[in-house]
């Protein structure tokens, strides 16, 4: 428990805004939870732990995309489609949560499409 506490916060201290190794670090934290949902033997603790786990990846999350989305709006200027570099446009792609998080008060395009990463090239997943 201590090594998964040891590498979540290292993790955590070694965020980048590149979407591949963001989707690396996300990867080893949910290998964290994995490993500790298998080993930690009081429910109790096992919770509280996963609890703390998942807060810290939805953390992670939260700020790539705050840093993101206030990098792309001071470039707005150089690029008329942010879609063409990869990253959400609108707060359905966003999704609400995240949308608020980061204040993005934008208007969604007419699509049905409701991938947390939009156009992203790598799929994120959330866990809740």
């Amino acid at each position: 428990m201590e090594n998964a506490i040891t590498l979540l916060t290292a993790e955590t201290k070694s965020m980048r805004l590149d979407i591949a190794g963001f989707q690396s670090r996300v990867t080893g934290l949910e290998q964290c939870v994995t490993t500790m949902e298998g080993h930690i033997t009081t429910s109790q603790d096992r919770d509280q732990e996963l609890l703390y786990l998942r807060s810290k990846l939805i953390d992670l999350e939260e700020k790539n995309y705050r840093d993101k989305v206030c990098f792309l709006d001071s470039r707005k200027e150089r690029s008329n489609s942010v879609g063409r570099i990869g990253m959400p446009c609108s707060p359905s792609l966003l999704g609400p949560r995240l949308a608020e998080c980061v204040g993005f008060t934008g208007t969604d395009p007419p699509s049905t499409d409701k991938d947390l990463w939009g156009f992203a090239p790598l799929p994120l997943p959330l866990i809740l």
